[in-house]
């Protein structure tokens, strides 16, 4: 989905190592690095719901 301020993605499922959040958050990394008005938004919740904010900055 895109807009007039950039490229916006949703996600809306279980927060779980089986749905792949990480992946989804890296690919957004690579997108944002292109648009940098790009916006993610993550639905949902799940056993991974409190470790999510610091799955970015644990990368390295």
């Amino acid at each position: 989905m895109s807009g007039k301020d950039g490229v916006m993605v949703l996600h809306v499922g279980r927060l779980s190592y089986e749905k792949n959040v990480d992946l989804l958050l890296r690919a957004f990394a690579r997108i944002a690095g292109d648009y940098p008005a790009a916006r993610l938004t993550i639905a949902g919740e799940g056993p991974d719901r409190e470790a999510l904010p610091a799955w970015p900055t644990n990368w390295g």
